[in-house]
């Protein structure tokens, strides 16, 4: 009998072993590379739908949204055409973007009504972004400069025309695609141009928080549900979007 329980005690302990390590190996993924398939965006009873299409080269080749909640019935997409590093945005209603970004995928040019130049310091890290807009006198454009700080990776304030904003951070959890800093300019230009080591948690103009976010992660590390809470003046939160993914 004895004999006979060690032969069944070893494979137990074996597969356990196993186990282990693969939920282990399953957990080592590199949040950097990873890739959105789907991503919902809920708030104030409408959910967007959106399907990432990639092409070979891990490029966003298309964004396909379905409405799913008051908006059901919503359809849109936008679509990417790449010409070497730099690419062209058009979405189903015509409205089109030509985006300029270095071989390393930088965006240091955004062509649209406002044309935005983004300058970048030695750590590929945004430091600046000039904003030109048309004006109907001489010059005949306006530029307005934004100024960005950066420290230990991450973005922590920037100021415009005079005004201050900055982000905290939790320093426990490394910045991803699915983050306050990176998600929307994700959705917008197909890439995110703000990309920070650490995972912002709350949004300041001034010295007053306008923004509160919340994070659940799955069991690799990525986001799973990111909150974005805005609050006003009072400190009351008075607004909520919810963005789901899907990896």
């Amino acid at each position: 009998m004895m004999k006979s329980c060690k032969l069944f005690i070893v494979p137990l302990i074996l597969i356990v072993l196993a186990c282990n390590f693969s939920c282990k190996k399953s957990n080592n993924i590199n949040l950097s590379t990873i890739r959105i398939a789907k991503l919902d965006v809920a708030h104030n009873g409408g959910v967007r739908h959106n399907r990432m299409v990639y092409d070979q080269f891990n490029n966003v080749d298309s964004i396909i949204v379905i409405g799913g909640g008051l908006d059901t019935g919503y359809y849109g997409y936008t679509y990417f055409n790449y010409i070497g590093s730099s690419y062209n945005i058009m979405d189903g209603n015509g409205n089109f973007l030509s985006i300029y970004a270095y071989s390393n995928g930088s965006i240091f040019k955004v062509l649209k009504k406002d044309t935005l130049n983004l300058l970048y310091n030695t750590n590929n890290q945004v430091v600046q972004v000039n904003v030109v807009t048309p004006i109907s006198s001489y010059p005949y454009v306006a530029v307005t400069s934004e100024y960005y700080n950066w420290k230990d990776g991450d973005l922590t304030d920037w100021n415009v025309n005079g005004f201050n904003y900055k982000y905290d951070y939790d320093n426990s959890h490394s910045g991803q695609i699915g983050d306050a800093l990176r998600v929307n300019t994700f959705i917008y230009y197909g890439r995110s141009i703000f990309k920070s080591s650490h995972i912002p948690t709350a949004y300041y103009t001034g010295n007053i928080m306008t923004e509160q976010y919340l994070y659940t992660y799955d069991g690799s590390g990525r986001i799973s549900v990111f909150t974005k809470i805005l609050v006003d003046h009072t400190g009351r939160l008075n607004d909520t979007t919810t963005y789901t993914y899907f990896y």
